[in-house]
């Protein structure tokens, strides 16, 4: 499946499915958002074979007072539970293959998808995220959590 192939509803909000996590960083250095909204692709689903393909949109957010510090994902992890209660662990370098530098108040967004063999399943996860000196060297490493969010065919 190609990246460009994954449409997303901007109706789809965090709420039943989604979720929002807001980690503070420091009391200086403002904190990171991240937003989740997944969607499931009836199109690109088989349930007879059984295949059911959700996809998500990810926002990174560094909500922080314009003269704090840049902050870079550096690297994911993602446990991914279907109906059945398999596990599937993913780790890797970055997200969708880039590493994003985030000035304080700027975003970063992204689109993934998930293929599981039941009609739901959850996610969840972690981003490891540093802060970038003067320099734009690595200072401090912190994770961010992403809090559990639902793959849901309805």
């Amino acid at each position: 499946m190609d990246m460009q192939d994954i449409e997303i509803p901007g109706s789809v909000e965090p709420g039943t499915h989604g979720s929002e996590t807001v980690t503070p960083i420091d009391v200086n250095h403002g904190q990171v958002r991240i937003r989740v909204r997944p969607h499931y692709l009836p199109q690109r689903s088989d349930p007879m074979r059984p295949m059911h393909v959700f996809a998500y949109a990810i926002t990174i957010e560094h909500a922080a007072p314009s003269d704090a510090r840049p902050v870079q994902v550096v690297n994911r992890q993602w446990r991914i539970i279907d109906a059945h209660g398999d596990e599937e662990f993913v780790e890797g370098e970055g997200v969708v293959g880039q590493q994003p530098v985030l000035r304080p108040g700027e975003r970063f967004e992204y689109a993934s998808y998930c293929p599981l063999r039941t009609s739901w399943g959850t996610m969840e996860g972690k981003l490891g995220v540093v802060t970038l000196d003067d320099a734009d060297q690595p200072a401090e490493k912190f994770l961010v959590d992403i809090d559990r969010f639902y793959l849901v065919s309805e």
